[in-house]
């Protein structure tokens, strides 16, 4: 949308004779200083022209004018040491049979720079041109003069050049071959001075783009659209390349922009090159900035190729709401510095000597052919660069991950830790840095939500206790923090919510040079499931760590199953993963084992009144001591079920528990089976008697027993009907071993 541009110097549409001074001899024999009606770029009014003839020397001496800056006429006055500067210029000769210069090393176009209120006898020269070069030769068109007025390659000094007092500058000739009264024609066309350090107290100002912009937008101010407003020759465009020989700002720090190259090859020129002395450049003339506003909407994008003949400074050091995508490939400039506004993962082949700087950019998959500097701790990690030293400035830990880096150094005073993944360091130059491998954790196949314990068992501590949200957990570690080469890791997992729990998970794994992992295979707990209770909602029980017991807290009565499904929730908890895991086992819905190999574990009560368990459900410790801490906290009797087996009968479902009076019944069975064997004895006798009163006796006992023996039968199958139903339920209560 836009290129900005400075103000000319001078447009150099009127006559040459206003000028403040001259170089060789003024009159028909030298020099003469004329207008040209129509005869310059642009072409709105009368050009500045200077006729130089006569007398022909390969070696001099030269003819020339010199023009003060700020309007021509008037004396300019520029501080060099304070303002970087760039002049640029177009020159045109007027035609082929005119061009008679003599060659570069005799100084056949020069440029002159003079300083104070005398510059014609204060001043210096390059070099810029002759018969030997393009520059000298061309005929088509305006040549270009670029000059950076602090460059130090010129040619001659004369008298004094004070380079805080720049007053004027000028262009002449040495002529050669030009016989009989034939005469040369230079025509000067518009002057540009402009800054190259695009700082507000800088006197001039950088060319800048702004709006929806790309590089076609410098091509067409400077060529313009036809004669009447052209600007000059010297940015052209050939295919996708373009050639800028000034510095340029992409933004201007308050107005809108949208950049984007295209893709297209910018080249700047390199200084006082063969065929090119026409270019004369510092390090500081042709830099490049970044100067976006704070604002979203500000895009810059940069995929082309960028060739740099100086080792100018590019400054992308702007860390707001800006974003800069940096992807194509930079060669030959000097230090470029990227903020975090920035995303780079192109090519930098600088300058020699020249860095890339990081202020918190985002360069991850950025090839570097040169050194990188972190500047800050802003970016801490770096994944797929190459460089070829990488210096830290800020003490830290910084993660390399996929890095290929030929050295380290460590420029902040304190130490910088390197955790390495997969990345090549090939050395480490300051001991200060400490380089340490990166290793994987993997945990798969994670009932989601479960609680997990990550815990060193060669030295002993906990590295994670934390409930997965997902059913993998995948981490990193340097080796040496949290895990070293060959430590045994245990991995718990456990999961209760509501009426569902699953049995606890452990497992260990061994730290290899690559990391560990481990695969969970979780089993649903049926046994908490049949109890059917939320565990989170059993209140009568408290975890008692230190005292490696659990409370009974309220004078209430309890169950066994109870106290299992407020145990399943409290091994969900962070503590009770890390305490209590397997120290109880549920061996079945009726039979619950301390393991006090574990932990030397009681049931304990805090309750102000002797209370007992409801259910006949057996918890025992696997010593068989009483499981009950004696005496208990609170003085009274805390009575449980445990001596002896709980046997379990499987049933299709479920019913409800024996009554007493059923208990009872079923206890009768010994009686009744005694009675019956009595009964068989008793008919045998009878069938071996002889003689009719034993007959008869025996006929009465029979009779007496045959009674008895059907009451007897009676109670039998009742009772038998009752065991077959209770039996049915899941405890058979009274039946002991």
């Amino acid at each position: 949308m836009a290129f900005n541009l400075p103000s000319a110097v001078a447009l150099h549409t009127i006559t040459a004779g206003q000028n403040v001074g001259t170089v060789g001899i003024l009159g028909g024999s030298g020099l003469t200083l004329s207008a040209k009606d129509q005869g310059n770029l642009p072409i709105t009014s009368d050009s500045s022209r200077m006729n130089y003839n006569g007398a022909s020397s390969a070696t001099g001496p030269s003819a020339g004018v010199f023009f003060g800056f700020n309007n021509q006429v008037t004396l300019g006055d520029i501080d060099l040491t304070s303002n970087k500067t760039l002049f640029i210029w177009s020159l045109q000769f007027n035609a082929p049979n005119r061009i008679q210069v003599t060659d570069v090393a005799n100084g056949g176009i020069r440029f002159f720079l003079g300083s104070g209120s005398e510059p014609e006898n204060n001043y210096r020269e390059w070099f810029i041109g002759g018969n030997d070069t393009p520059f000298g030769s061309a005929i088509n068109g305006p040549v270009t003069i670029c000059i950076d007025l602090a460059d130090l390659s010129y040619d001659n000094e004369v008298g004094t050049f004070d380079q805080t007092n720049v007053t004027a500058y000028g262009c002449g000739v040495v002529r050669f071959n030009l016989g009989g009264n034939g005469q040369g024609i230079l025509l000067y066309q518009r002057s540009i001075l402009l800054s190259s350090s695009n700082v507000d107290t800088d006197t001039y100002v950088t060319p800048s783009f702004t709006g929806a912009s790309s590089f076609d937008d410098a091509i067409a101010l400077v060529q313009g659209s036809d004669y009447t407003n052209k600007i000059g020759n010297w940015a052209t465009k050939s295919g996708t390349s373009i050639f800028l020989p000034v510095p340029f700002s992409i933004g201007d720090g308050s107005s809108a922009v949208s950049f984007n190259d295209n893709g297209q090859t910018i080249i700047s020129p390199a200084s006082n090159a063969t065929n090119q002395e026409n270019f004369r450049l510092t390090n500081d003339a042709m830099r490049v900035y970044l100067d976006t506003r704070d604002n979203s909407l500000d895009t810059v994008i940069l995929s082309g190729s960028y060739s740099w003949g100086t080792a100018a400074e590019w400054n992308f050091d702007i860390s707001n709401a800006s974003t800069c995508t940096l992807s194509g490939a930079f060669k030959g400039m000097g230090n470029f510095t990227l903020g975090s506004s920035v995303t780079a993962s192109g090519t930098f082949s600088l300058a020699s000597n020249y860095i890339v700087v990081c202020n918190g950019a985002n360069i991850d998959n950025c090839t570097i052919n040169g050194d990188l500097k972190l500047k800050g701790s802003t970016t801490s990690s770096l994944t797929d660069v190459s460089a070829n030293n990488l210096e830290f400035d800020t003490a830290g830990t910084y993660q390399l991950t996929k890095c290929d880096i030929s050295s380290v150094t460590n420029t902040s005073g304190g130490t910088v830790i390197i955790e390495n993944v997969d990345s090549t360091i090939g050395t480490n130059l300051d001991p200060t840095i400490i380089i340490r491998g990166i290793r994987t954790i993997s945990i798969t196949n994670i009932v989601a939500g479960s609680r997990m314990q990550i815990f060193n068992t060669t030295t002993g501590l906990e590295v994670n206790n934390e409930i997965v949200v997902g059913t993998d957990y995948i981490a990193t570690y340097a080796d040496g923090t949290g895990f070293s080469l060959n430590d045994v890791i245990r991995v718990r997992l456990m999961y209760t919510n509501a009426t569902t729990s699953y049995d606890e998970f452990e497992t260990t794994a061994i730290a290899s040079s690559t990391g560990w992992s481990v695969l969970a295979t979780q089993i649903v707990d049926t046994i908490y499931t049949n109890i059917g209770l939320d565990g989170t909602g059993v209140t009568k029980f408290s975890a008692d760590y230190a005292g490696n017991d659990v409370n009974l807290n309220i004078n209430q009565n309890f169950e066994i199953g109870e106290f299992y499904a407020w145990w399943k929730y409290n091994l969900f908890l962070s503590q009770g993963i890390s305490d209590f895991y397997g120290v109880l086992t549920a061996l079945d819905d009726a039979n619950f084992r301390i393991n006090n190999t574990i932990l030397d574990f009681y049931l304990d009560s805090i309750a102000n009144a002797s209370v007992r368990q409801l259910d006949n459900r057996r918890i025992y410790r696997a010593d068989l001591a009483y499981p009950v801490r004696q005496p208990t906290t609170n003085g009274f009797g805390l009575d449980v079920v445990w001596r002896n087996i709980i046997f379990v009968v499987p049933v299709e479902k479920q019913v409800s528990a024996l009554t007493s009076a059923q208990s009872t019944q079923l206890g009768n069975i010994t009686d009744v089976l005694a009675d019956t064997n009595e009964l068989q004895t008793n008919q045998g006798n009878f069938a071996t008697a002889t003689g009719f009163s034993t007959f008869d006796s025996a006929t009465d006992e029979v009779k007496t027993d045959e009674a008895s023996r059907q009451a007897s039968k009676a109670d039998v199958d009742q009772a038998l009907v009752d065991y077959n139903v209770d039996t049915k339920t899941n405890v058979k209560p009274s039946i002991p071993v």
